[in-house]
């Protein structure tokens, strides 16, 4: 009997070696214990799925948003090989990204142990180079996803759904760009246009602009007086006069 759980044992420890080589890992690090590791990405949508072999050891702690895009921040607390899954759906393409991080953990030598984290700059934190995917790559995909989201977007609907989408995901400025391109097409608009467009001026980022936020939601109201959304954009209206301009 003991033979037999040692052979299921031994079996399964192959399919999961196996399934653990087969990945395709955009990157791999060899880390120590106690130190903090950082896995950048390129781009906005990147979501963590979780540690694939569900060992302890790893902890995921934070994720922060640069100029570049985004990293996610994980604190290593013991000894162990772990494999990390990413993903990313891009709502223009309609596909979604896997991508998978290995990381070795290794406790640190006893040698070292007392002076392991003497320059914290160093040896607290470690970052899983390079940021992926690579520059070059990304933008090819990003001007795939453009010439590709202008060939779908051939309607009133396909422009406002992929701002919607766009918007969803924080990815105001191609929100925006959806926009643009549908009151090109379609100037008269609608009410659920101006009011897109309020929300998306009015998100935080380098796009903001509160003043045409204002104006977008003054035309709804006075363009679709009846429509449900014209007492949301009242209230964005009295909301934005009392708390940046100063309207008495």
């Amino acid at each position: 009997m003991k033979g037999g759980i040692f052979i299921f044992f031994f079996i399964c420890a192959g399919v999961l070696e196996a399934q653990e080589m087969a990945l395709p890992f955009s990157r791999t690090a060899r880390v120590q214990t106690g130190q903090m590791v950082e896995i950048p990405y390129r781009g906005t949508g990147w979501v963590y799925l979780g540690e694939l072999s569900g060992q302890r050891g790893i902890t995921y702690e934070a994720r922060r948003i640069d100029p570049e895009g985004q990293s996610f921040i994980f604190s290593i607390t013991s000894a162990g090989t772990f494999t990390l899954k990413f993903y990313r759906q891009d709502f223009i393409l309609d596909s979604v990204i896997n991508d998978y991080i290995m990381i070795t953990a290794l406790d640190p030598p006893r040698s070292a142990a007392s002076s392991w984290f003497r320059d914290p700059e160093i040896a607290a934190r470690v970052v899983v180079s390079p940021r992926w995917p690579p520059a070059d790559a990304f933008e090819s995909a990003v001007f795939l996803a453009e010439e590709e989201s202008d060939s779908r977007a051939d309607t009133f609907g396909d422009y406002l759904r992929l701002a919607r989408q766009a918007y969803k995901t924080k990815q105001i400025p191609e929100a925006l760009s959806f926009m643009d391109k549908l009151v090109e097409q379609y100037p008269a608009g609608s009410d659920e246009v101006w009011w897109l467009y309020g929300q998306l001026l009015e998100a935080q980022g380098s796009t903001r602009d509160v003043r045409s936020a204002f104006d977008y939601y003054s035309r709804l109201v006075q363009d679709y007086p009846h429509s449900p959304r014209a007492a949301l954009a009242l209230k964005r209206i009295a909301y934005l006069e009392r708390y940046y301009f100063f309207i008495q």
